[in-house]
């Protein structure tokens, strides 16, 4: 069954997928957002530069302000920093956003497949299985 199905006890009704099977079926879910996640890892990869160009601004700064430091080349160096934070901070808005919206896409979509098979099960079936049972596996 796999290690994604650990801890679950066995049901009469329960059908048995191996972990490839169960990662196919996940991934399939998550096909349709395959756009927004390359955005997203877009994003994560411009977020990581940004944070990674901060100290490295800093330290010039500081290199440049110890030597001979000017109005215009501190002005530079303060507009400097200040867009990148805002880009950081802009980038990881983004990030969290299409992230979210994506997850919850996906989210909703496993609900309404997961409704319409209980919906589509015959009476018969919720004569032998409780429908408590059947929801608290859902």
């Amino acid at each position: 069954m796999g290690f994604l199905m650990d801890g679950l006890d066995a049901e009469a009704y329960d059908r048995s997928y191996s972990d490839g099977e169960l990662l196919r079926r996940i991934l399939s879910y998550f096909k349709p957002q395959w756009p927004v996640m390359t955005f997203v890892a877009v994003v994560i990869v411009a977020n990581s530069l940004v944070d990674a160009l901060l100290p490295f601004l800093i330290s010039r700064g500081i290199d440049a302000l110890g030597q001979s430091p000017t109005f215009r080349d501190t002005t530079w160096l303060l507009v400097a920093i200040l867009l990148s934070g805002v880009f950081s901070w802009v980038f990881n808005f983004f990030n969290r956003w299409f992230t979210a919206r994506a997850v919850g896409d996906v989210v909703l979509k496993l609900r309404e497949d997961a409704f319409d098979a209980v919906l589509a099960r015959d009476m018969s079936f919720y004569d032998e299985f409780s429908s408590g049972r059947v929801v608290s596996r859902v």
